[in-house]
């Protein structure tokens, strides 16, 4: 079924409650070891944007917590704040990240992978969001910063 909405839940008081929290899509969650402080990046694929005309176009946005606005009545709000640093470095992270993931899923012996029937497109599918983030993160990166990518314009995989 396709739904416009979605629906957000947190563990309270010995029991699941909704809360309201501004995004279009699932975010991908970065935290910061130096300051602890957690990044939400809103990359979705062009699959995950489709034809779908409640949100328009695929954009990258990136938020950082503010609080929880706590209210009577109705649902508490996970407040998030738009990020104003230099986006270049967490969207370069985030494509690094992800083509780590890509590369375990795919490492995974056949038997362990759900979806063995559809990894093909999976992984075109990946690839080219990988690509669309690096390509963003370009944008605020000198290219001295820039992580190595191999012949497919995807980040090199890592020796750790």
């Amino acid at each position: 079924m396709r739904e416009v909405q979605q629906t957000a839940f947190r563990y309270r008081n010995a029991k699941w409650e909704k809360f309201v929290i501004d995004l279009k899509f699932y975010p991908y969650a970065i935290r910061s070891n130096r300051t602890k402080e957690v990044f939400y990046i809103e990359a979705p694929s062009g699959s995950d944007v489709g034809d779908n005309t409640a949100f328009g176009s695929q954009d990258i946005r990136i938020f950082t917590l503010s609080g929880w606005r706590i209210s009577k009545g109705s649902l508490d709000e996970y407040a998030l704040g738009t990020y104003a640093g230099s986006a270049g470095p967490l969207l370069q992270a985030l494509a690094v990240l992800l083509m780590d993931n890509l590369n375990n899923t795919l490492d995974l012996p056949k038997k362990y992978r759900v979806l063995e029937d559809q990894m093909t497109w999976y992984r075109e599918n990946q690839q080219k969001n990988i690509r669309w983030i690096l390509k963003a993160s370009y944008q605020t990166l000198g290219a001295d910063k820039r992580v190595p990518v191999n012949a497919n314009g995807l980040p090199e995989r890592s020796s750790e």
